[in-house]
């Protein structure tokens, strides 16, 4: 039972640290932005003894001992955790549409798409997009690797310090789309309370840059696993690479054999064409 007991405790203390860093403290700075939007307004956009005699109203000084109050504060405290945590989890579906726009996925992405005139694919042009297609491009054009088709069976053969570091990349990568995410749901607040669009704009930029250098980090990591890994994924699918790498033949034959053991979509049969002087076909 001790064991049990200090097991339970360092998961529920890893549990509460992350809602504190990732959903409570930013969603708790959130509300306060939105609190401060909805007792100043542009008119009193700064006035701070106006929003700090706005707070006071919360404990009325006289009424301290009053046991409705600490109801009241804890009732507020439980709702704002609440809140925050709801903020938090928006935010995070939030990070991932901004994700898939730096990525050029869907109709508004960032890097705009255009036809390969090689390879007839469909490529982003600019942004963070286009560096992952360029690190697709230089995979099939070094190796004749089809890296989409390769990936999964390619980390299955990966040891835990390359898993561990391309975790980290893709981690920093997923929370700087998360601070551009907090960015840009701080730009309504900024209708309301013109100060707000200054985090707005900070945590716009730094998500943006952040993920610019991630997406970098992330593209030349994989590159650098390929050139390492690229053997052992070919020995593991059967194939032999006497050298002990991967060529430009054999990523051939594994792309081909990768390419044949996707399924196939299989279209209804159409049904027979019914002859005019026959009338309708028989089945």
């Amino acid at each position: 039972m001790p064991a049990v007991t200090s097991l339970l405790k360092g998961f529920l203390g890893k549990a509460s640290e992350r809602w504190a860093t990732q959903l409570g403290l930013p969603g708790l700075l959130f509300l306060t932005l939105c609190w401060s939007a909805y007792r100043l307004g542009h008119a009193d956009a700064l006035n701070v003894r106006l929003l700090l005699d706005g707070s006071a109203d919360v404990v009325d000084p006289a009424a301290r001992s009053d046991v409705r109050v600490a109801v009241r504060l804890a009732l507020g405290v439980v709702f704002a955790a609440l809140a925050a945590t709801v903020v938090g989890l928006a935010v995070r579906e939030l990070g991932s549409v901004v994700q898939k726009l730096w990525l050029g996925e869907g109709r508004w992405g960032l890097g705009r798409a255009r036809t390969d005139p090689v390879t007839g694919a469909s490529a982003p042009t600019s942004g963070i997009g286009a560096r992952f297609g360029r690190l697709h491009g230089d995979i099939g054009a070094y190796y004749s690797l089809d890296l989409a088709a390769a990936w999964p069976r390619l980390w299955l053969v990966l040891p835990e310090s390359a898993r561990a570091d391309l975790t980290t990349v893709s981690a920093g990568f997923r929370q700087a789309a998360e601070a551009q995410a907090w960015g840009l749901l701080c730009l309504p607040v900024a209708c309301w309370w013109w100060p707000a669009a200054v985090p707005a704009a900070v945590l716009i930029a730094t998500g943006w840059g952040r993920g610019r250098a991630a997406a970098e980090e992330f593209a030349t990591l994989v590159e650098s696993v390929v050139d390492v890994h690229g053997a052992a994924l070919a020995t593991a699918l059967g194939f032999d690479c006497p050298d002990g790498r991967l060529t430009p033949e054999t990523g051939q034959r594994v792309s081909d054999h990768l390419a044949r053991r996707r399924p196939l979509r299989r279209r209804p049969p159409r049904p027979a064409a019914a002859d005019p002087a026959r009338g309708p076909a028989e089945n």
